[in-house]
């Protein structure tokens, strides 16, 4: 089954800043043109991301809606989905 509490979704969104190596909320926010109180909100599990937000994640990163909101990775590359996989492993240990 798959995770789409926003604590799954902060927890995805961590794991796609180490698979980037973006080492700072500053530096997603500017990326991805969102307030910074926004981004900390979503990675704070207090907030989904807006559907706007959401899609320029999806453009920017190769990801899939599915895979932000739901953790589904069925439309991501092989070599992403390992990345993300691993990375999601590392922010729970």
């Amino acid at each position: 089954m798959y995770e789409r509490s926003k604590e799954a979704v902060a927890k995805r969104l961590k794991a796609l800043m180490d698979a980037y190596e973006i080492r700072t909320q500053k530096e997603l926010c500017d990326m991805i043109e969102e307030s910074p109180s926004k981004v900390n909100q979503y990675l704070r599990a207090v907030h989904y991301p807006r559907i706007e937000t959401a899609s320029k994640i999806c453009d920017k990163f190769n990801v899939t809606l599915d895979w932000i909101f739901h953790g589904k990775t069925g439309g991501l590359s092989v070599g992403l989905s390992k990345s993300l996989d691993e990375h999601s492993d590392e922010t729970t240990a």
